[in-house]
């Protein structure tokens, strides 16, 4: 996949590690648009990296801010970073509110959801001013349906990067209390049947038609998908897609279920 220079090319290199069947779903972008697309996929590894994954949450909510500030200077032409810079050509995208929300999912100091419900509305901010800057970016539209898509990958990206952590990947207290484990159990790696679960569920909370959700999100709701049915199924997630996903890959990039 390519990048603009040596400098972003790297933050590129470290999305791809940590969702590696990209490198396979890019074939399915347009020649023209993939410098954009994965700029983009890039800048939200390291948005939710400073926003869920380190575990100091002042540290979270510093990073974060500096984020915050370098989303605004997009608009305002005086981006630095390499990766705001590329992006710093679309100065129109609605910056300031995927700002204003990271810093919200940022300082939410109670990552305790009641149920999977409660903890797609605990990121919905975030989602919709992530799809409201695909849309600027790559097209679509910017529906209910593609928001919820980037709702469940943001959980989906606490189960795969953050049972270990303070919020246990954000396994509901419902998905707990019904499978008698503790946040703990989560952590030790010892609360299978609770993740498994809430995996399940979030796959049945997924929008039945996402067609004219943005790019990147259509193709994303693909590799999270397959990643949630593994994880519900106790079978260890693929780093790339099999020839099933390959074509809902690309009856993604088309626009067709």
């Amino acid at each position: 996949m390519p990048a603009d220079s040596a400098a972003s090319a790297g933050f590129v290199d470290q999305w791809l590690q940590r969702e590696p069947a990209f490198v396979q779903a890019s074939l399915f972008v347009a020649r023209d648009q993939r410098s954009l697309f994965a700029h983009w996929g890039a800048l939200l590894f390291c948005l939710r990296e400073a926003a869920f994954e380190l575990s100091d949450p002042t540290l979270r909510l510093a990073k974060s801010s500096w984020w915050a500030q370098e989303l605004l200077a997009i608009g305002e032409a005086q981006a630095r970073h390499p990766l705001t810079q590329v992006l710093m050509t679309h100065p129109d995208a609605p910056w300031a509110e995927l700002s204003a929300a990271l810093l919200q999912a940022a300082g939410n100091g109670d990552p305790s959801p009641h149920d999977a419900c409660d903890a797609l509305v605990q990121m919905q901010s975030l989602a919709a001013a992530m799809v409201g800057v695909e849309v600027a970016l790559l097209g679509g539209v910017a529906s209910t349906s593609a928001t919820r898509l980037a709702a469940i990958h943001l959980l989906t990206q606490r189960l795969r990067v953050g049972q270990s952590a303070d919020d246990a990947g954000r396994v509901p207290l419902q998905q707990l209390a019904r499978h008698q484990v503790s946040r703990s159990a989560i952590r030790a790696g010892k609360a299978a049947a609770a993740v498994a679960a809430h995996a399940h569920e979030l796959r049945l909370l997924a929008p039945a038609d996402s067609a004219a959700a943005p790019l990147f999100r259509r193709l994303q709701w693909v590799l999270d998908r397959d990643f949630l049915g593994c994880l519900a199924a106790g079978k260890a997630p693929q780093r790339k897609p099999g020839m099933r996903s390959l074509w809902q890959l690309w009856c993604a990039a088309r626009g067709t279920r």
